[in-house]
């Protein structure tokens, strides 16, 4: 027995080095079971037996990629009979109807034709792998398959992403029961039939009065995402058992009351990027369950929430939405991440201290005006987003209750100053802290003298002329990384803070460098010379720069002569003082 073990491996080892086929023995840890995993690659046509020949009985996985097998035959693989897993990438096969390649393979659990120019699969294609559960045909060229090509009580998850699909129904998907993980994004896909794959009842199962239906609908995962999909119409009311459903990057323009009903599993559910304008009251009524709900990327302008006690995360990014239009939102207990950015959101309000749990808020691009009591009891936040709101000033209290805050971004706003010294005394536990893009035109050192545990602080693109840099560093013990370019240091400034966070192992270079072509030190950019006058470098002639010059000469050789002759008058003193006490002296003795 070792013997012939022996002489297979050794037929293997010499099929690869005749047939660039590569071998080695492996462990899968999805098949739980050690074996040979076979790689051929660059097959031209005609040359299939390479394929043929490959003497493995006991090989566990076979790769092919780059091959041409245009003339695939129905004993391509028989010399391999007990492989589970079959891959075929970035190759080129053609499958006809009077052709069954896998026939051979009934111990096959994965299979996967990537990249094949696979056009169309004939009857009974896949029938015989009465084990597979993982088929996966994506970036083909497929539209549809023929109606007994799938029969297969064992598939489980079924990818047919980036292929030329435009009915659904032309995927048999009745014929596959035990289907838990559905896939046909990047298709072609344009509407759904109401009541999406409702199969008929087999006769057998009459007579045995079994529910067929639900013996039928185990399917968890739905993505049908990247088509051209405009209404659900219902489509998955059979689909009881659903749990994550992914319909973003469509065209879908309105949600009706029916198009999730009876889908009270569901968990997850994505409609970014379409087209939504209206949401029917109840539409999301039956989703007890959700977690997780995207409507980022629409054009809502109202929505209502309230049936979704048990959200925790609500994206809502790039809408139409007022505070006025999101008032059901806080009626969510459990909510934890909320993304509102770049809506209509104008003004102030108390909305956000109704979120105990809250632990992301995005706000960014809207029109906000900050008040003290605007994010009360947010005890759990982590981060904040309150960049591009045209903010002018922040109240002083306003971050006393958030002592949780990690990252606060405070970016692309209007500030000219922080008018309190310890706005953000109360963030100490705050380690990303973004003020750039503003009009900041100073900082003190006293910001920044509780925030410890700060690592990353951000104020490039302000109008800054000096910085307390020694003071700022001392306070922030924790600072790696900062960010100081576009302001409006001199470049003398600028050199001594950069020598000065070189010394203490401070990052503090540029991401993106683009100011080789201006003054800079590092690739920040800085000037010789700044003037209040708005900030503007004045033009010297060298006419003016020469008269300057003569008279600091000028100076400096008057205030030297000055200086000699305090020295000589000095001195003389010194002299007519000695003189003096020597007379004295010889006085004193005569008598």
């Amino acid at each position: 027995m070792a013997y012939l073990h022996i002489l297979v491996t050794f037929g293997i080892l010499h099929i690869a080095s005749t047939s660039d086929c590569d071998v080695e023995f492996v462990y899968s840890d999805y098949f739980n079971s050690n074996g040979f995993k076979v790689t051929c690659k660059d097959i031209e046509e005609g040359q299939e037996n390479i394929i043929r020949s490959i003497a493995a009985h006991n090989a566990l996985i076979l790769l092919i990629r780059n091959a041409s097998l245009a003339n695939i035959t129905s004993n391509i693989f028989e010399n391999v009979p007990k492989i589970k897993e079959l891959s075929i990438e970035d190759s080129e096969i053609l499958i006809n109807g009077q052709v069954d390649p896998f026939s051979k393979l009934e111990l096959l659990q994965k299979l996967n034709l990537k990249n094949t120019k696979l056009m169309q699969i004939g009857n009974g294609t896949f029938k015989n792998l009465l084990q597979l559960k993982f088929l996966h045909l994506e970036n083909n060229s497929v539209n549809m398959m023929s109606k007994d090509s799938l029969k297969s009580s064992s598939l489980e998850i079924f990818e047919f992403i980036s292929n030329e699909l435009d009915d659904i129904e032309d995927i048999p998907l009745c014929d596959i029961p035990n289907i838990r993980v559905i896939n046909f994004k990047k298709n072609k896909l344009k509407y759904l039939r109401p009541d999406l794959y409702q199969c008929s009842v087999p006769i057998e199962s009459v007579r045995r009065k079994e529910s067929y239906e639900d013996n039928h609908y185990n399917v968890e995962t739905i993505d049908l995402s990247d088509n051209e999909i405009s209404s659900l119409d219902g489509a998955f009311k059979s689909f009881k058992n659903l749990e994550h459903l992914h319909l973003e990057n469509n065209l879908i323009g309105r949600i009706t009351d029916t198009d999730f009903e009876k889908t009270n599993e569901m968990s997850y559910l994505n409609l970014s990027n379409n087209s939504i304008s209206s949401i029917s009251s109840a539409a999301f009524g039956t989703l007890y369950k959700l977690k997780q709900l995207d409507l980022s990327r629409n054009k809502i302008a109202k929505i209502k929430l309230e049936f979704l006690s048990g959200l925790s995360e609500v994206y809502l990014a790039h809408n139409e939405l007022t505070f006025e239009s999101i008032n059901s939102i806080n009626r969510l207990p459990h909510l934890e991440i909320l993304d509102l950015s770049f809506n209509k959101l104008k003004g102030t309000s108390k909305i956000f201290s109704n979120f105990p749990s809250l632990v992301t808020l995005n706000l960014e691009g809207n029109n906000l005006i900050l008040e003290n009591d605007m994010f009360t009891n947010l005890t759990q936040l982590e981060k904040l987003s309150l960049s591009n709101n045209g903010i002018i000033h922040i109240p002083d209290l306003i971050f006393n209750r958030t002592t949780s805050l990690v990252e606060l971004n405070l970016s692309n706003n209007k500030l000219e100053s922080l008018d309190y010294n310890d706005v953000f005394s109360s963030l100490t536990n705050l380690q990303i802290l973004d003020l750039s893009r503003n009009n900041l035109m100073s900082l003190s050192y006293l910001l920044f003298v509780k925030l410890d545990n700060v690592e990353t602080l951000d104020i490039a693109g302000n109008k800054l002329k000096t910085l307390d840099y020694s003071l700022i560093i001392t306070n922030m013990r924790a600072l790696s990384t900062v960010n100081i370019k576009d302001n409006y240091f001199s470049c003398n400034f600028l050199h001594r803070v950069v020598k000065y966070f070189s010394w203490k192992g401070i990052n503090y270079r540029a991401d993106n460098i683009t100011h080789y072509d201006e003054e800079n030190i590092g690739g920040i950019n800085c000037k010789e010379d700044v003037f209040p006058e708005a900030y503007n470098t004045v033009q010297v002639s060298p006419s003016t720069k020469s008269n300057s010059v003569f008279i600091i000469i000028l100076v400096s050789a008057v205030f030297s002569v000055f200086v000699l002759l305090l020295i000589v008058i000095f001195k003389y003193y010194q002299f007519h003082r000695r003189r003096k006490y020597q007379c004295d002296q010889f006085e004193l003795i005569e008598d």
